[in-house]
């Protein structure tokens, strides 16, 4: 059971943390170039499926 909720605890971290550091890209003042929006793009998207990962972890312990 241990594994599991290190696991979930892992996904969630790095979920939290790529959206917010693409939130603080975004808010942040200065030029935002080609280089900057393709960051928090990605950041976006490593929070997305993170997310979608913690929701099929939950429904693989949890199923029903």
């Amino acid at each position: 059971m241990a594994p599991f909720y290190v696991l979930l605890g892992s996904v969630l971290a790095i979920s939290v943390l790529s959206g917010g550091a693409a939130v603080a890209l975004a808010i942040r003042q200065g030029r935002l170039d080609g280089c900057r929006r393709r960051m928090i793009d990605r950041l976006t998207h490593i929070a997305f499926i993170g997310a979608a990962g913690i929701v099929a972890l939950l429904y693989a312990f949890f199923p029903g």
